[in-house]
């Protein structure tokens, strides 16, 4: 009995132990799996967070696609193929009579390209050497620097082949020891192979090239001899003043030129006057002279022929200037007529015999402006000047002399004016001439255009 008892006592602790044991291990294997629970949790919500910046990060990539996308796209319409022959200017297509294999002065096509975005008139050009490579009715292929562009003709200055030129020309080429389209004074040399002055730097340019000597390749010039033809320099009518260029090209009754600091721009032909190549003045004389890019009128000193200069001086800011001009850059008036070239021996002389009442305004240095009348009679004329000079001194003179072979020659006086007044007939109805003296005590030179 005893023992039964004993025996039911040990089955129960036994059963207690194993039932204890077996809720220890449910409570280690539940253990392990909340704890795991927990991480998986914690390890979805980076998850999620991360899918954030993902989204964010696709969104701002998108984004930043689509901005570069528009302004590629903005690009592109800005950048639409321009039309062949064309220029950022409105400027017809020409044909050009470059060969293949010659040299040519042009403006690199990037900046024509660049003109057509920000615009023409905000564009510098500068004309450089390139070799024809083939040439196109609207446009040619260049090359340039070892490379190939196409160029409209309009923009393209030949340089033909089998240039010959003597002492004293004119001739258009480049800067052959540097770059960019220049004028030169054949100083020496051979005749196809000359020596040349730079004439578009000044004389006083602290780099020396106005006053540098340098011979230039075979091929690589063109003398310069008639008005309006391409590098030939003209005066440009802008409002009351006059601004400096130089022709690149004539189509019809427009003359596309290039400028001060290598802008370009197109002018009606009844604005632009044409300077002569070589001018006819001597020291006295009243002329217009560009400087800084606009035309001033100035008194010729000398003429240096050998080095194809004219020097003169003029009134800037308030103080005496001298300058040395560039042949091909001086202007006998701003009449609007072409200035004529020193006449050929072999070419008569036709005499013009005006007559009847002339008007027309003058001016002169120190600010000097007026009105003059001039009549003439037979072989003789009478009229008046009349003007300012500043903003309080006015003058008033009669004026008398003698009209013979187109050609005036009298004088003006009145208290302290004292005037004599030279010029000619430029056609039946047209007079250019000059005035110098004292007014009213004071030095004056003028120049004037009277016309019926």
């Amino acid at each position: 009995m005893k023992r039964s008892i004993l025996i039911s006592i040990i089955l129960s602790l036994c059963t207690f132990a194993f039932i204890g044991c077996k809720t220890e291990e449910k409570k280690e294997e539940e253990k392990p799996a909340a704890e795991t629970e927990k991480p998986e949790e914690k390890a979805e919500e980076p998850e999620e967070k991360a899918e954030e910046p993902e989204e964010k990060a696709e969104e701002k990539a998108e984004e930043k696609a689509e901005e570069p996308a528009e302004e590629k796209k903005e690009e592109e319409q800005a950048a639409a193929p321009v039309e062949p022959g064309k220029i950022p200017f409105e400027y017809p297509t020409v044909a050009t009579t470059a060969k293949a294999g010659e040299f040519v002065l042009a403006p690199p096509r990037e900046w024509i390209d660049k003109g057509f975005e920000k615009g023409g008139d905000k564009t510098t050009f500068i004309f450089y050497s390139a070799e024809m490579v083939e040439p196109g009715e609207i446009e040619s292929t260049l090359k340039k620097i070892g490379k190939d562009e196409k160029v409209p003709n309009s923009m393209i200055i030949p340089l033909p082949k089998g240039g010959k030129a003597k002492k004293g020309d004119v001739v258009l080429t480049w800067w052959q020891s540097g770059s960019g389209m220049k004028r030169g004074y054949v100083v020496g040399g051979t005749d196809t192979e000359p020596v040349i002055r730079y004439l578009d730097a000044d004389l006083d340019n602290p780099s020396g090239l106005g006053t540098k000597e340098e011979k230039l390749k075979p091929d690589s010039f063109v003398v310069l001899s008639n008005a309006m033809e391409p590098g030939t320099t003209v005066a440009i009518k802008n409002g009351s003043n006059y601004s400096h260029g130089q022709v690149v090209n004539v189509a019809g009754e427009q003359v596309l030129t290039v400028g001060f600091a290598g802008r370009v721009s197109v002018s009606k032909k009844e604005d632009v006057v044409a300077l002569p190549v070589k001018p006819s003045v001597k020291k006295g004389d009243s002329v217009w002279i560009p400087y800084i890019g606009s035309y001033r009128s100035a008194t010729v000193e000398k003429v240096d022929a050998a080095i194809g200069r004219v020097f003169v001086k003029f009134e800037f800011a308030g103080k005496e200037k001298e300058y040395a001009v560039a042949f091909g850059d001086v202007a006998p008036s701003l009449s609007g007529e072409v200035p004529t070239e020193i006449a050929k021996k072999d070419e008569p002389k036709k005499e013009v015999t005006p007559s009847g009442v002339f008007k027309g305004g003058v001016t002169g240095t120190t600010g000097i402006k007026g009105e003059v009348m001039i009549s003439i009679k037979g072989d003789k004329f009478t009229g008046n000047l009349k003007g300012t000079r500043g903003a309080d001194e006015k003058f008033v003179t009669g004026l008398s002399g003698g009209f013979k072979g187109g050609a005036l020659s009298g004088n003006g006086s009145n208290k302290n004016t004292n005037l004599t007044l030279t010029g000619k007939a430029i056609n039946p109805k047209k007079l250019q001439g000059q005035i110098n003296g004292d007014v009213n005590g004071k030095a004056a030179k003028m120049t004037f255009t009277a016309e019926q």
